[in-house]
């Protein structure tokens, strides 16, 4: 793999980690929102 190929692959390794952590949080607060909606 060339320097240009890894740096390429990281950029998308960090993207696709960005996103599936952004996708976790936000559904954490949507069923968090659920819950106080329920409790009410």
């Amino acid at each position: 793999m060339s320097q240009k190929q890894t740096l390429s692959f990281q950029a998308e390794v960090a993207q696709l980690l960005h996103l599936v952590t952004h996708s976790l949080y936000s559904n954490k607060d949507a069923l968090r929102g659920a819950e106080q909606h329920r409790a009410l």
